[in-house]
């Protein structure tokens, strides 16, 4: 990876976060250049989500810390018999503050979402899966399910072979050739079928 991108300081992780979601779903230094590019570019989408959404967590910290002062202030200018401090705080300025910041964690969620599905396409290539296969076992578990499960992978491959096997056992239907002399005990056009008639 990049100085750029494995240098920044990573934020903390997030609760409820999917397992593609995390910093090493795809590996790092793997000796593939392409599979390092995609490693880059997963990361740094990670990054800028964990930093969006602390930047919503601050930002509700503040809020509620401005909220708190406010009501010491009050709270300790009754008790001293004298006027509480107006209240400084602007809510529909923060609100709208607050709503910008989840506004932009989303937008960093809907991105990195997007990276993955672009990972996962290029992963799927068969060229890119053939490459992959000495590094099956140091791939996450969860990025080797995927492969394994999605479009072209070992379980859709598989799925594809029995289907083949299945229509090579089966064949095409075919139709029954009536005029074929042999079939005429099954249907009572044999010309030399004897008749019996009545004795006389």
């Amino acid at each position: 990876m990049t100085a750029t991108t494995k240098d920044r300081p990573l934020p903390p992780p997030i609760a409820g976060a999917e397992e593609w979601e995390v910093p090493d779903w795809i590996p790092s230094n793997s000796g593939l250049d392409w599979l390092d590019a995609l490693g880059e570019q997963h990361l740094a989408a990670v990054i800028e989500w964990r930093r969006s959404a602390a930047h919503v967590a601050d930002t509700e910290a503040a809020i509620q810390e401005q909220a708190r002062a406010w009501r010491r202030a009050v709270r300790d200018s009754v008790a001293a018999g004298k006027e509480p401090p107006p209240r400084e705080i602007d809510d529909a300025l923060v609100q709208a503050q607050l709503e910008i910041a989840k506004e932009d964690s989303v937008a960093s969620r809907d991105e990195l979402a997007l990276v993955v599905v672009a990972a996962l396409a290029e992963l799927r290539q068969p060229e890119r899966r053939q490459e992959l296969q000495p590094l099956m076992g140091s791939l996450s578990p969860s990025l080797r399910y995927a492969l394994q499960t999605g479009p072209g992978g070992a379980v859709a491959q598989a799925q594809a072979l029995l289907r083949e096997q299945m229509e090579r056992l089966n064949g095409e239907p075919s139709m029954v050739d009536l005029s074929d002399p042999t079939h005429a005990p099954f249907t009572g056009d044999d010309d030399n079928e004897e008749v019996v008639g009545d004795a006389s």
